[in-house]
């Protein structure tokens, strides 16, 4: 059985053994069961098959608050799969997407569910992180390494 750590709310494996599907099914499961809001999955081998079961969960409406899916082998299909679940999830408020195969038609897929539930920040590509301008106008996009606090008006 796959071994991971729990902590704040967090769920995140630890062991470089942690990897694949079957860390992933029992890491979902973990999350529907005891509530987790913050969910790890970098560099799972996530692709379309996986995304049916993180859409599944999203779909559900859990609580989950952020979502890491970077370093996967996510594409434009599982892109899809993905942004059909966040039409009915109104908690999940990050989404780390970075170093997948998203191409462009996958991130087009995924940035209009991100408007309308207003998430407050994506990471995708290698593009700069795009940050929800308090979820009431278009996105800006933020420079690397800048902190979360919105500069002075």
């Amino acid at each position: 059985m796959p071994a991971y750590k729990a902590n704040n709310n967090s769920l995140e494996h630890y062991e470089e053994s942690d990897r694949g599907p079957d860390f992933v099914r029992c890491a979902l499961k973990s999350c529907e069961l005891f509530k987790i809001l913050h969910l790890s999955l970098p560099d799972n081998m996530i692709g379309s098959k996986e995304m049916l079961d993180i859409a599944y969960v999203l779909s559900r409406n859990t609580p989950l608050r952020t979502l890491n899916l970077s370093d996967n082998v996510v594409d434009a299909k599982a892109a899809l799969v993905l942004a059909e679940s966040l039409g009915s999830n109104s908690h999940l408020k990050e989404l780390d997407l970075r170093n997948n195969k998203l191409a462009d038609a996958g991130v087009a897929v995924l940035m209009t569910p991100f408007i309308l539930q207003r998430l407050q920040r994506a990471h995708v590509k290698g593009e700069p992180d795009i940050e929800m301008d308090d979820g009431k106008s278009s996105p800006e996009k933020v420079p690397e390494g800048q902190p979360d606090e919105k500069p002075p008006e």
